[in-house]
């Protein structure tokens, strides 16, 4: 063990080591040359230490496939990004890998299951964009107003039906519980303290989870406004889109459908002279205005033949129609569906668990196909057929594109009654790559 005077010893040594290390790098300061200074114009001129990062599309291929890609750059030419935008579209990129090669014997088939688990996965994203809105709006109005002018403002706002009635609904049962949360630490609504509280509340587990399976049960009826398919992979860019709430109430019989700004030319006629190689990515519900103003929904199906034979083609075609009415039957369902939300939230004084029961249950897929079996749709009309071949897998592909409006359905609805409507226009009808790309074709925006 050292004594104290061996520590005294210890110390001076280590002292002047310090100071000749200091002395000796000052004069080198002196002799050595000056580094240049960082230049303040955005990194020009300063060599760059970051050459080991490398984003090129070889490199991110397994993280960011190239169909995804595609769909980035397709958001950003319209002017939309991910999450809520300025219109109140929630937007978002789904992807959904096609787990065979395009030789395989069930290629086809998995382009259509990967095109749906694309669109689920979209569905998901716009949800958590939802419940991260819910909060936010839900925080502000803590911060910026008292408790009875947040009552009036989203009880105004819940008596339209539409999208925003329905996130009013939801804001004023969860500031209800808030309000209730808060009453029971001691802390007045209406104090600075309230919004802190209610922010950190709103982060808790149980709110959370709240709101996130609201999400999830509100929003439907995604809209696909572009397909991407690039080396197996699909990518949707698909929006939510308070606006085509009018289009629901209006198929649940509470009103005028949405007039759109009518096209130049019969949407028939644009249908028809597309060709197979348009008509081959695209998959499910688009929206489309016709020559009078009406919106169209169009639906995409497509199946492969299991053989060259007429039989089999014709077995193809059938299928192709069934999933295309599939797809308009679904989109149908989950609009007029989302009305049954409102009586959930209606009924209910405060936001728990029974509530999220409910809205679950209103939004599963059991309660949507059993919705959209009891409307009744007639009048669903094929504008198109079309085959084609995929060299790669040897196999004949067999689409169709079906179109329903308000008015085809009165007039099937009608004419199965003996009543005679005012005539109305009818649409007229109409080897292996190691990389490949096809792209939908483009909704119109509503």
């Amino acid at each position: 063990m050292m004594n104290t005077t061996g520590l005294k010893k210890l110390g001076a040594t280590l002292t002047l080591t310090m100071a000749l290390a200091v002395a000796g790098n000052a004069e080198e300061a002196k002799t050595a040359p000056v580094p240049a200074a960082p230049v303040a114009d955005g990194g020009a001129g300063v060599e760059s230490t970051a050459d080991f990062l490398d984003n090129s599309p070889e490199a991110l291929g397994a993280v960011v496939s190239k169909a995804k890609g595609s769909a980035e750059k397709y958001l950003a030419a319209k002017g939309w990004h991910p999450g809520v935008n300025s219109d109140g579209k929630y937007v978002a990129i789904g992807e959904g890998p096609i787990d065979a090669a395009p030789t395989d014997r069930d290629f086809q088939l998995k382009r259509v299951n990967a095109f749906q688990r694309a669109m689920l996965n979209a569905k998901e994203e716009i949800a958590k964009y939802y419940a991260q809105n819910i909060r936010v709006e839900v925080l502000s109005k803590y911060s910026t107003t008292s408790g009875a002018a947040r009552q009036v403002q989203w009880e105004a706002a819940a008596e339209n039906n539409t999208g925003a009635s329905i996130a009013a609904k939801l804001n004023l049962l969860l500031a209800a519980k808030l309000d209730k949360a808060l009453a029971a630490e001691g802390v007045p609504v209406n104090s600075p303290s309230a919004g802190k509280r209610a922010g950190e509340l709103l982060n808790s587990d149980l709110f959370s989870q709240l709101v996130e399976r609201t999400a999830r049960a509100t929003v439907s009826g995604l809209i696909c406004s572009k397909i991407y398919e690039e080396d197996r992979h699909v990518a949707v860019a698909a929006y939510y889109s308070p606006s085509t709430r009018l289009l629901a109430n209006a198929l649940r019989g509470g009103g005028a459908a949405p007039a759109a700004t009518p096209r130049q030319g019969p949407l028939g006629a644009w249908v028809g002279a597309l060709t197979p190689a348009e008509l081959y990515p695209s998959f499910g519900v688009q929206l489309a205005a016709d020559e009078r103003g009406n919106i169209v929904i169009l639906s995409y199906g497509q199946m492969p033949a299991q053989s060259d034979s007429k039989l089999a083609v014709r077995n193809a075609r059938t299928s192709a129609e069934a999933l295309a009415d599939g797809y308009l039957r679904q989109f149908a369902g989950e609009q007029v569906a989302f009305y049954n939300l409102t009586n959930v939230l209606e009924s209910s004084r405060e936001f728990d668990d029974g509530t999220a029961d409910k809205l679950a249950g209103e939004a599963s897929e059991t309660k949507i196909r059993a919705v959209a079996a009891g409307l009744n749709i007639s009048g669903i009309q094929t504008l198109r057929q079309w085959e084609t071949k995929d060299t790669r897998g040897g196999k004949i592909i067999v689409g169709t594109v079906r179109a329903w409006t308000l008015q085809s359905s009165r007039e099937a609805k009608a004419a199965a009654a003996g009543k005679v409507l005012p005539a109305a226009k009818s649409p007229s009808a109409g080897g292996e790559a190691k990389s490949y790309r096809q792209e939908g074709l483009e909704s119109q925006d509503f």
